[in-house]
């Protein structure tokens, strides 16, 4: 049986948990006695922090992701056009290479 450690915000204590989130048989044991009030207050708080810190930088991380992802897309336009006037060029090379560059009739 594999035993989870886990932190409970609703109490402040710590348990051991046989991972009934992933289908457990659902045996847990509180393994320390509550926190006091304030320091439960504070590891929540601090838990509190950290999440927020956390959405808020993957939040800037999605808007960074955007701005790069439109001006690759922008770029990615650009580059067909070079490439269309590269086609056309070769093709008119072959083209004179074929014929010999003279204009005979």
């Amino acid at each position: 049986m594999l035993l989870w450690s886990l932190y409970c915000a609703e109490n402040g204590m710590d348990r051991k948990d046989c991972g009934s989130f992933y289908g457990g048989c659902g045996y847990f044991e509180w393994v320390d006695p509550p926190l006091a009030t304030r320091e439960h207050t504070v590891i929540n708080g601090l838990l509190n922090r950290i999440k927020v810190m956390e959405d808020g930088h993957m939040r800037e991380i999605e808007e960074i992701k955007g701005r790069y992802e439109k001006k690759i897309e922008k770029l990615q336009q650009k580059a067909v056009i070079p490439l269309y006037v590269y086609v056309i060029f070769v093709c008119f090379v072959l083209f004179m290479v074929e014929n010999g560059g003279s204009n005979e009739k």
